[in-house]
């Protein structure tokens, strides 16, 4: 999706559990990004990118934390 961290895409400042949040919790099964918890946190310019990006769930697609400060690309390989 980028290659920069998501924690450099937030707007505003996050409590520390939100931090530990992983990219399952902004998801709804049958449904999609629950758009109410990310607008206002993610720049626009990230949540239309992440309009193209959907959650396969499952064994084979291990989970990891949305807000890491590394670039390694885990949220858009765990989310894809």
């Amino acid at each position: 999706m980028t290659d920069t961290p998501l924690l450099e895409e937030i707007e505003v400042e996050l409590k520390p559990e939100e931090l530990e949040r992983k990219v399952e919790e902004y998801w709804r099964t049958g449904v999609g990004w629950k758009w109410e918890e990310l607008e206002g946190v993610l720049t626009q310019e990230t949540l239309a990118k992440l309009k193209g990006y959907c959650v396969e769930q499952g064994e084979d697609n291990p989970d990891v934390t949305v807000w890491s400060p590394e670039t390694r690309g885990d949220f858009t390989s765990a989310s894809t």
